[in-house]
């Protein structure tokens, strides 16, 4: 949806009733106080910032129930979860 950013985009999906509650999680270069407000107030459930370190993304998934290594296959999908990143 290139018309739309991320912020509307959440505005969009919260105010469907199907998707109220599963975590959004903005992933940004943008680390300034505005910047992590803006996000929560668009209903953002969480606002990382670069880089994005691993262990610290997992544990907020899990914060919301997501079992990140259920999703996972191997080790070795971690391991490219990780380079990716």
């Amino acid at each position: 949806m290139p018309e739309v950013d991320e912020y509307q985009a959440t505005q969009h999906i919260r105010q469907n009733e199907q998707y109220t509650s599963p975590p959004i999680i903005a992933m940004s270069a943008h680390a300034s106080k505005e910047a992590q407000e803006r996000s929560l107030q668009s209903g953002m459930s969480k606002h990382l910032t670069n880089p994005i370190v691993c262990e610290r993304l997992i544990e907020t998934l899990e914060q919301w129930g997501v079992s990140f290594y259920r999703c996972l296959g191997s080790y070795n999908d971690l391991l490219l979860f990780n380079f990716l990143l």
